[in-house]
């Protein structure tokens, strides 16, 4: 078993875990009083949303194609969300925190500077290929905000880049790390970590797994900042 299929199985968020924590958090808002129902409704629901902005774009869809993609009614849309608009809302919010929550949680216990940035990497990519439907739409999507919703989309994009930026100045206090640039180094992180879910076709045709390039990415960075060696 490769360890991506490991992380499948054992250690990543489920869609039903994500739609459950945003059903508590967000209770008073959906019409939904059973939380099995509202749960499963709202898997429906994200996941065909987030088809059909793949296929067609967010702004072009409409709540009758949405009801045709996850077989359920106006109202029964409706009682998961108040309005498309709030829809949107709910696919930027909920996929920002996702990540940045299950990224946090998953490097708490690792001390290493090296460990945890290898650790983030590979759980990046990893959640990248399990929701590339999401993260795709994160990107894309942003071009398509207002300027006011640009600039919120701006600080949810930096919310992973400050992980990736605490990792590495963490290694240039332990000198494990030696980088002039804190904070280009982070984005050329994200890069690399975008490329993966935003050019899939690429390395489907090369035959790359989310292993081999978990793998490649942590070396690549760590043999450009390795201070131990310098």
């Amino acid at each position: 078993m490769s360890e991506f299929d490991r992380f499948q199985r054992e250690q990543a968020p489920s869609w039903e875990d994500i739609c459950r924590a945003l059903y508590r958090k967000n209770r008073n808002k959906i019409r939904i009083k059973k939380e099995e129902v509202a749960v499963r409704n709202l898997q429906r629901v994200l996941q065909a949303a987030l088809t059909l902005s793949r296929s067609k774009g967010f702004h072009a869809m409409t709540l009758r194609d949405l009801s045709r993609a996850t077989g359920l009614s106006t109202g029964a849309l409706y009682s998961c969300f108040a309005s498309k608009r709030d829809l949107h809302r709910i696919l930027w919010e909920q996929g920002v925190l996702f990540t940045v929550r299950y990224l946090r949680d998953r490097l708490r216990n690792t001390a290493s500077p090296v460990e945890r940035l290898r650790e983030a990497i590979r759980c990046h990519i990893y959640l990248s290929e399990m929701f590339s439907s999401w993260f795709c739409f994160l990107y894309m999507d942003a071009r398509n905000l207002s300027r006011m919703e640009k600039g919120k989309a701006i600080r949810n994009e930096m919310a992973t880049e400050r992980i990736f930026h605490a990792i590495l100045m963490d290694g240039m206090r332990s000198g494990e790390f030696v980088i002039q640039d804190g904070c280009l180094t982070a984005a050329a992180i994200k890069a690399l970590l975008q490329d993966w879910y935003l050019k899939r076709w690429k390395y489907r045709r090369l035959k790359v797994t989310p292993d081999t390039y978990a793998e490649y990415v942590a070396q690549l960075v760590l043999a450009s900042i390795n201070g131990m060696s310098r």
